[in-house]
Protein backbone atom coordinates (compact mmCIF):
# COMPACT_ATOMS: atom_id res chain seq x y z
CA UNK A 1 0.00 0.00 0.00
CA UNK A 2 1.14 3.67 -1.04
CA UNK A 3 -0.21 6.42 0.81
CA UNK A 4 -0.53 9.69 -0.90
CA UNK A 5 0.79 12.39 1.36
CA UNK A 6 -1.69 15.51 2.02
CA UNK A 7 -3.61 17.20 4.01
CA UNK A 8 -5.91 14.25 4.69
CA UNK A 9 -4.16 12.41 5.95
CA UNK A 10 -6.53 11.13 8.67
CA UNK A 11 -8.55 9.16 5.92
CA UNK A 12 -5.21 6.80 6.15
CA UNK A 13 -6.39 5.04 9.38
CA UNK A 14 -8.97 3.40 8.38
CA UNK A 15 -6.73 2.16 5.11
CA UNK A 16 -4.16 0.95 7.18
CA UNK A 17 -6.29 -0.99 9.64
CA UNK A 18 -7.74 -2.78 6.72
CA UNK A 19 -4.49 -3.56 4.85
CA UNK A 20 -2.81 -3.96 8.39
CA UNK A 21 -0.65 -7.31 7.17
CA UNK A 22 0.54 -5.27 3.88
CA UNK A 23 4.14 -3.27 3.56
CA UNK A 24 3.30 0.27 4.17
CA UNK A 25 5.11 3.32 1.87
CA UNK A 26 4.85 6.45 1.85
CA UNK A 27 4.98 9.27 -1.32
CA UNK A 28 5.05 13.02 -1.06
CA UNK A 29 4.47 15.95 -3.25
CA UNK A 30 4.49 19.46 -4.14
CA UNK A 31 2.31 21.54 -6.72
CA UNK A 32 4.33 23.86 -8.59
CA UNK A 33 2.71 26.32 -10.71
CA UNK A 34 4.62 28.27 -13.51
CA UNK A 35 4.97 31.43 -15.07
CA UNK A 36 1.43 30.59 -16.98
CA UNK A 37 -0.48 29.44 -13.30
CA UNK A 38 -0.30 26.06 -14.84
CA UNK A 39 0.49 23.99 -11.62
CA UNK A 40 2.28 20.90 -12.33
CA UNK A 41 3.40 17.96 -9.26
CA UNK A 42 6.48 16.96 -8.68
CA UNK A 43 7.40 14.34 -6.43
CA UNK A 44 9.83 15.37 -3.73
CA UNK A 45 9.66 11.96 -1.17
CA UNK A 46 9.15 8.56 -1.31
CA UNK A 47 9.85 5.49 0.65
CA UNK A 48 8.20 2.25 -0.18
CA UNK A 49 9.15 -1.33 -1.07
CA UNK A 50 10.00 -1.72 -4.99
CA UNK A 51 6.82 -2.13 -7.45
CA UNK A 52 8.46 -5.15 -8.80
CA UNK A 53 7.92 -7.64 -5.99
CA UNK A 54 4.74 -6.65 -5.59
CA UNK A 55 1.27 -8.18 -7.46
CA UNK A 56 -0.77 -4.86 -6.74
CA UNK A 57 -0.36 -1.75 -4.99
CA UNK A 58 -3.12 0.09 -3.43
CA UNK A 59 -2.90 3.74 -3.95
CA UNK A 60 -4.31 5.64 -1.10
CA UNK A 61 -5.10 9.17 -2.47
CA UNK A 62 -7.95 10.72 0.33
CA UNK A 63 -9.14 13.36 -1.60
CA UNK A 64 -9.00 13.23 -5.84
CA UNK A 65 -9.90 16.35 -7.76
CA UNK A 66 -8.32 16.08 -11.50
CA UNK A 67 -6.63 13.31 -11.31
CA UNK A 68 -3.02 14.70 -11.88
CA UNK A 69 -1.61 13.31 -8.26
CA UNK A 70 -2.77 10.25 -8.42
CA UNK A 71 -1.81 10.01 -12.64
CA UNK A 72 1.39 11.32 -11.57
CA UNK A 73 2.26 8.58 -8.93
CA UNK A 74 0.81 5.75 -10.77
CA UNK A 75 3.48 6.92 -13.54
CA UNK A 76 6.11 7.23 -10.86
CA UNK A 77 5.62 4.00 -9.21
CA UNK A 78 5.30 2.14 -12.82
CA UNK A 79 8.51 3.82 -13.90
CA UNK A 80 9.74 1.88 -11.01
CA UNK A 81 8.81 -1.27 -12.41
CA UNK A 82 11.55 -3.61 -14.27
CA UNK A 83 9.83 -4.37 -18.10
CA UNK A 84 7.10 -7.03 -17.76
CA UNK A 85 7.05 -6.65 -13.93
CA UNK A 86 4.51 -3.79 -13.23
CA UNK A 87 2.13 -4.83 -10.33
CA UNK A 88 -1.63 -4.23 -10.67
CA UNK A 89 -2.50 -0.94 -9.44
CA UNK A 90 -6.13 -0.41 -7.18
CA UNK A 91 -6.87 3.26 -6.46
CA UNK A 92 -8.55 3.87 -2.48
CA UNK A 93 -10.20 7.42 -2.10
CA UNK A 94 -12.46 9.29 -0.05
CA UNK A 95 -13.63 11.93 -1.84
CA UNK A 96 -13.87 11.96 -5.56
CA UNK A 97 -14.72 14.68 -7.65
CA UNK A 98 -16.23 14.03 -11.25
CA UNK A 99 -13.33 15.56 -13.29
CA UNK A 100 -10.81 13.18 -11.14
CA UNK A 101 -12.87 9.73 -11.60
CA UNK A 102 -12.21 10.30 -15.42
Amino acid sequence: MVLVLRDGIVAFLPAIEEFKESPIGLIGHVREVDESGVSGVKICFERYESPDNLEFVVVVDPIIATGSTLLKVIKHLKAKCSRGKEPRFIVASVLVCRKGAK
